[in-house]
């Protein structure tokens, strides 16, 4: 059985960001990412690897969060939002609605650095 915190763990503010995109006057793209949700939730480290991709060795970690769902969620949830837990950011890479029931939303994530 998948793990899924109670709700006496869920106590650790998270929050969640989502981007605002326009363009410039050269033709290039500006981001600027603007909080849309806070709430309480649980945040884990899932497992940690080292990769050689990009030139340089670096460490990749990555992390699980659970939110509660909220009608703000279902409607600004998309693969541009980014977590933040602790004043560190996370990519999310994929997020589920866990349990119907209890309504929980189940994200994994990739610490930006």
């Amino acid at each position: 059985m998948a793990f899924i915190p109670t709700i006496g763990q869920m106590r650790m503010v998270l929050k969640l960001e989502t981007v605002n995109k326009w363009t410039d006057e050269t033709g290039g793209q500006n981001e600027q990412y603007v909080e849309f949700y806070t709430g309480r939730g649980y945040f884990r480290k899932k497992r940690g690897y080292r990769a050689f991709e990009t030139g340089y060795d670096e460490t990749v970690n990555i992390h699980e969060a659970w939110l509660f769902w909220r009608q703000t969620l279902e409607n600004e949830i998309s693969k541009d939002i980014r977590l933040v837990y602790e004043a560190r950011v996370f990519k999310v890479d994929s997020y589920d609605l866990v349990d119907e029931k209890r309504g929980v939303y189940k994200f994994e994530l990739t610490e930006v650095r």
